[in-house]
């Protein structure tokens, strides 16, 4: 009998270490990207809804890119090459879920045309929205330079 319940014990030990190592972590691993792909036409609502990275729900917190930045002189570029690479940008990588007239799609993504949210005198929401993603919407800052 005593070896016997020595044996649970031993037993019972080996399970609670295995469990102890088999909880989640909470913080992402090291060097750990969001997965990114290219928007190719046509794209399919499924296929923007499962492209969508997810950082634990609704619980990651990204690092703000503006503390501690400092201001760098801006190329000087014309008003229209301004627009051009703008529209060139907003095509490649918003216009597949906004549409290239920015009045939304499906009733699943907001218009941006007439928007309060990008229209705001603070662009801070919209611009970590952009690079962070919410909810279906995914998060390029990977894909964007400082300048985009």
């Amino acid at each position: 009998m005593k070896r016997t319940s020595s044996l649970w014990l031993v037993v019972l030990f080996v399970v609670f270490l295995v469990m102890a190592g088999c909880r989640p972590s909470s913080a992402p691993a090291p060097g750990m990207q969001p997965a990114t792909l290219p928007f190719d036409y046509p794209v399919s609502l499924d296929t923007i809804y499962w492209a969508t990275p997810v950082y634990g729900a609704q619980s990651f917190v990204a690092p703000d890119p503006l503390i501690g930045a400092t201001a760098s002189p801006a190329p000087t570029l014309t008003a229209e090459a301004l627009i051009q690479r703008g529209a060139r940008i907003y095509t490649s990588n918003c216009a597949p879920c906004h549409r290239g007239n920015g009045e939304g799609n499906l009733e699943r993504f907001p218009a941006l045309n007439g928007n309060a949210f990008v229209t705001a005198q603070v662009p801070m929401p919209l611009i970590r929205t952009v690079l962070y993603g919410r909810g279906v919407m995914p998060a390029f800052a990977p894909t964007l330079s400082d300048q985009e």
